[in-house]
């Protein structure tokens, strides 16, 4: 039965179906098998009547088996070439379409009518060509320019606190995808940190991040919103990277410890914003419904992508750009229309169950787990962003 993953390998190079990747490896490893074996049969051929002729019908079973893995791959090559204009197909029109909606208000707000022209320009002038284009030299502006101009430039942030709702020790290291994905927290408390004191002296640290906890902007008193949101694919300082920096200073995480993080929706792109600083030693990234195509995987380290076909969170970052990370999808098998249940992380945990049991060796590169000897202490945490005060009435 098929588990219906489908794999775009790091890089972009390749895209197919999970069954797909497996064929092609099991040819590979067959076509192996017939050489070595034709070439202990040519060893005793001159001994033995007959055994040169099934030497070279192992030979070409050979060639048919490489044939075979060598279409294979190529179709998957095809399949990745497709995928790529697709997305800069579907994100083409609706980027414009947002650019469109802002620009009266960018125009119309102080001094944000030259950042309009800017990020259409390159310059506040208006005097340069458009700064990106397609191949086909048409204008492409993108979501992350028109987040941009929403927030405005250059925008201080407020002060966030966080604080230590839970805390216990011996905790066991995630073994597996899904249970990495079981132990992302709720938003009310969106920051888990797991720290393990290795044996050559070093800390290493598991972190998994919560999504967004409500949808207005700067308005409440959770960093996780949709501010934040729009920073992160924007480009700019969010206040949950903020909050989760912090949580981790008080877990004792240091700058240069090894860190795997962890992440469900806007966690996500905190886990991939954090990973890609340089401030830790990346050790692994998991993401699970998070919009990151703006926030591509440039590390040397190993990462997983997980979205759902049918999770429009995913899509809200625009084009996805080349990426080092493993990207896998999959149709969630919810009803149509069910946005919450696509999204729910209950669904991506049954989806890393399946990556869990995959035989396709492009998902063998996933964060590699701590012994499950280890033991480490575990905090749980809230975060709350410091409103300013009103003046009185």
């Amino acid at each position: 039965m098929s588990s219906g993953l489908t794999i775009l390998t790091p890089g972009g190079l390749a895209m197919a179906s999970e069954e797909v990747f497996s064929l092609i490896d099991q040819c590979r490893v067959m076509a192996t098998v017939c050489d070595q074996s034709a070439w202990r049969l040519r060893m005793v051929a001159s001994m033995t009547e007959g055994v040169g002729t099934a030497a070279t019908a192992l030979r070409a079973a050979q060639d048919e088996c490489e044939y075979l893995a060598t279409s294979l791959h190529q179709l998957a090559t095809e399949a990745a070439a497709q995928e790529a204009w697709r997305q800069r197909t579907l994100h083409s029109l609706r980027d414009r379409l947002l650019h469109t909606a802002v620009a009266g208000a960018a125009w119309s707000g102080s001094g944000k009518g030259d950042a309009w022209v800017a990020s259409m320009t390159g310059h506040a002038d208006g005097s340069s060509v458009p700064r990106s284009q397609l191949s086909g030299g048409v204008d492409e502006s993108s979501v992350d320019d028109a987040a941009a101009i929403l927030l405005g430039h250059n925008t201080a942030l407020p002060a966030v606190s966080v604080t230590a709702v839970f805390v216990a020790g011996a905790v066991r290291p995630a073994q597996s995808m899904a249970e990495r994905v079981a132990r992302i927290p709720d938003t009310k408390n969106p920051i888990r940190v797991e720290t393990y004191e290795l044996s050559d002296g070093t800390t290493h640290a598991e972190v998994f991040i919560g999504g967004t906890h409500e949808w207005g902007v700067g308005s409440g008193e959770t960093p996780f919103d949709l501010e934040s949101n729009l920073k992160l694919v924007a480009g700019h300082t969010a206040l949950s990277v903020v909050a989760t920096t912090q949580a981790l200073r008080q877990a004792g995480v240091k700058p240069g410890d090894s860190v795997t993080f962890t992440g469900h929706s806007q966690g996500g792109a905190v886990a991939t914003t954090l990973a890609e600083s340089g401030v830790y030693k990346t050790t692994g990234l998991v993401t699970v419904g998070s919009p990151t195509g703006t926030l591509p995987v440039r590390g040397d380290y190993p990462a997983v992508v997980i979205e759902h076909t049918n999770d429009l969170v995913p899509g809200l970052a625009g084009e996805r750009l080349t990426t080092q990370a493993t990207v896998v999808t999959r149709d969630s098998g919810h009803r149509r229309f069910d946005v919450v249940g696509a999204h729910s992380t209950d669904s991506y945990e049954h989806t890393a169950s399946l990556i869990d049991r995959s035989s396709a060796p492009e998902l063998s590169i996933v964060p590699r787990p701590l012994a499950s000897s280890e033991r480490g202490r575990v905090v749980v945490f809230s975060a709350t962003r410091q409103l300013a005060q009103q003046p009185p009435g």
